[in-house]
């Protein structure tokens, strides 16, 4: 049936349905170039697009809205530490320069990023300070309330304590927060635990671990990172803190001189500034800011210190890691700075000028460590302080000790026994108060001299080269002086000479041999009253400390004793009867014998007292130097014992002292003190020179970095000559 039958009309021939259609653009031509798109089309996708971008940009007003109203959190960078110049003059409070410096340093790079940061990823606060330097921790635990408010706006928290720490003798740890105050930790952990800081997300810092030990503080060993690490279940109770200790337990916290800086507070910052892997995300969090600390402190000790220094994470495992895996820190910035540049701080002239003064007092005599031994330890520390102040460059802390050093040279200078008028009465007490022990005799007899020393040397000579056979001579040459400036010694040959010519009358006559004993038993009686040997050619060949003040009090029976003996004898001699004189020759031998004992004993007092200043004075440092460079079990335990050695000769000069009497057990007594003595000196000995050995070995190996430590302990001793320690510093 056609397709124009009734029955097919309405119906698409099938030919007309398999040729396709007419083509909905309409007729096309070769010539002409074909449209890109049916008409009507590109209106359609034109207002797709529209909608698209206006969908998206709604989204981007919200999302900036969102931004706006709710910035994202920037960390708050709180710098805590002690101002050293408040504490510089305080010897019972360390001083911690590379904390503080370091401390100035986070506080600086929080004000730079408050300064740099935008609001598109959240203002980050102003830090906070006191009177523009880093902040102080409360002195008691009952102010951390206080100190907590502070912190209140702000979180996250960064909190750097550029402090020492310590334990205590129950074994907790604390921090030296200056001004001579302690605080334990626990209670700085309880603080940031509670309100108003309990909320709010923070990594606590302690940058500590790096003061020797030293008996001055209470610190026989460095445990502090032990026994913070036995904090693991407070700071555990706390989900919202992690604490980054800098150093592991057994280790030592590493400083920089050139960098001014610790090694842990350097490798924290350099990871806040930007030097930090996150592992592709923007975001830095309490976990990589550890493990990027922690990595950089391991480097820098293992190419620039003889030990390893290893940072650790509380709470301890893997709980830890996680807890700081969630505390974020806001952005990591843009592009890490330049490394801090090594610049030396330059040393003052003064510091020279300071060490030579130092050295001129130690060569006096006596020296400051036996006239005024408190003020010379005081001098020698704050010097030693003064030292370390300007190598680090914190001058406002050397300003401060420069003063505190001026006042302690005016206490020793002041503590010098004057002139004493007294003293020109006794050619003897004269040489042991003025001339180290030492009598002068290099006098011209042709003239008589008005200096002081002079005319002790005159009268000196006189005595020794006239015997009684030249009485006259002598006594005409002694009766220079006016008597009551004449020397004690100087006048039992003019009472004699004067007795035979102008009480007796007879200007020829030779006065009985025994004279001549019982003027040279005079002499012997002012030496042994003065603490020096009775023979005058005993005398010291170069000076040294007498003590006669501190000898008197042991010799003082035996020389009234011998005084007593010595006047009944004298008073014999004036009688004509020969059995007197006898009897007179038999009291000058007995008190001869009693100035022989005082003598003993004031020699071997003598050398026990130089011992015992000796000692004092150094063993404190040298103790100090062999804590330091990690001294062995044997060498502990013979610092050990020379202390105790040291302190029972002290107690044993205190009882001769007070137990003095005319007796030979006083002398023997005497005698086993000094030879304590002896036996302390040379160990102490043995230890000074090594350690004035390894300071001359020192000079030359403080060009490598590994040999810091070394050359930091060297210098932590005042023994070291001027010149040599210019060398090692």
């Amino acid at each position: 049936m056609g397709a124009d039958s009734p029955r097919g009309r309405g119906k698409q021939p099938a030919w007309k349905a398999a040729a396709g259609g007419p083509d909905p653009r309409g007729p096309q031509y070769k010539w002409k170039k074909e449209d890109a798109a049916p008409p009507g089309s590109g209106g359609r996708r034109l207002k797709q697009s529209l909608l698209l971008g206006g969908t998206l940009a709604c989204l981007g007003g919200i999302v900036w809205l969102i931004l706006l109203l709710w910035p994202t959190p920037q960390l708050c960078i709180v710098a805590v530490s002690a101002n050293p110049a408040d504490d510089a003059a305080r010897l019972d409070a360390p001083l911690d320069l590379y904390g503080w410096q370091t401390a100035k340093e986070f506080l600086q790079h929080g004000k730079e990023r408050a300064a740099k940061t935008t609001r598109w990823i959240g203002r980050a606060p102003t830090p906070p300070d006191d009177d523009g330097n880093p902040m102080r921790l409360p002195e008691t635990a009952d102010k951390l309330p206080d100190w907590a408010n502070r912190l209140k706006p702000f979180d996250p928290l960064v909190i750097y304590v550029g402090l020492h720490g310590g334990t205590d003798g129950s074994g907790r740890p604390f921090l030296f927060t200056g001004s001579g105050n302690r605080l334990l930790v626990a209670d700085l952990l309880m603080a940031l635990g509670t309100d108003p800081l309990k909320s709010k997300k923070k990594v606590l810092i302690l940058d500590c671990g790096r003061l020797p030990p030293d008996p001055v503080y209470g610190q026989i060993t460095d445990d502090f990172a032990a026994r913070v690490k036995a904090l693991n279940q407070q700071v555990q109770a706390d989900p919202n803190l992690v604490v980054l200790c800098g150093v592991s337990d057994g280790q030592h916290g590493w400083e920089s001189e050139e960098l001014r800086l610790t090694s842990f507070g350097r490798a924290v910052l350099r990871s806040l500034r930007g030097d930090i892997d996150t592992g592709g995300n923007s975001i830095v969090t309490a976990k990589a800011l550890f493990e990027s600390a922690r990595q950089k402190t391991l480097e820098w000790a293992q190419h620039n210190r003889p030990t390893a220094q290893e940072p650790f994470l509380l709470p301890e495992g893997k709980d830890g890691f996680v807890r700081a895996a969630e505390i974020k820190l806001g952005a990591r910035p843009d592009a890490p700075p330049d490394d801090l540049k090594p610049s030396p701080a330059p040393l003052p002239p003064a510091l020279k000028q300071y060490w030579a003064e130092h050295d001129r007092l130690v060569g006096r005599t006596p020296g400051p460590a036996t006239y005024a031994p408190r003020a010379w330890r005081r001098y020698r520390e704050l010097l030693l302080r003064y030292e370390q102040a300007v190598r680090v460059g914190e001058q406002p802390t050397a300003d401060t000790l420069a003063t505190a050093l001026n006042t302690a040279h005016v206490e020793i200078d002041r503590a010098i026994v004057g002139k004493l008028d007294s003293a020109r009465g006794s050619i003897a007490l004269w040489a042991a108060v003025n001339n180290g022990g030492t009598i002068p005799t290099d006098a011209d007899l042709t003239t008589f001299p008005r200096p002081e020393e002079k005319r002790i040397a005159y009268a000196a000579r006189v005595l020794k080269q006239f015997g009684l056979d030249q009485l006259a001579r002598e006594a005409t040459l002694l009766r220079n002086f006016d008597p009551p400036d004449r020397p004690a010694e100087a006048h039992l040959p003019v009472m004699v000479q004067d007795f035979y010519t102008k009480v007796l009358g007879q200007p020829q006559a030779t006065p009985p041999a025994a004279w001549a004993d019982a003027i040279a038993v005079r002499q012997t009686a002012e030496r042994a009253a003065a603490g020096l040997p009775v023979a005058a050619d005993a005398d010291p060949g170069s000076k040294v400390a007498v003590y006669p003040e501190r000898v008197w009090p042991m010799t003082r029976p035996f020389v009234l004793a011998g005084d007593t003996k010595r006047r009944q004898a004298e008073d014999a001699l004036f009688a004509s009867d020969p059995k007197a004189h006898a009897q007179a020759a038999k009291l000058l031998k007995a008190a001869r014998k009693d100035y022989i004992d005082a003598a003993t004993i004031a020699q071997a007092a003598r050398a026990a007292f130089a011992v015992r200043d000796a000692v004092m004075a150094d063993l404190p440092f040298l103790t100090r130097w062999y804590a330091g460079r990690y001294a062995s079990a044997t060498d502990a335990a013979d610092l050990i014992d020379l202390w105790d050695k040291a302190h029972a000769l002290a107690a044993e000069l205190d009882g001769l002292a007070a137990d003095a009497a005319a007796t030979a057990a006083a002398v023997e007594r005497a005698r086993a003190a000094g030879k304590l003595a002896a036996t302390i000196r040379e160990r102490y000995a043995k230890y000074r020179d090594e350690f004035l050995t390894a300071a001359k070995r020192g000079r030359s190996d403080t060009a490598l970095q590994a040999k810091w430590w070394a050359a930091q302990q060297l210098l932590s001793v005042p023994l070291i000559p001027t010149e040599d320690r210019e060398q090692v510093l």
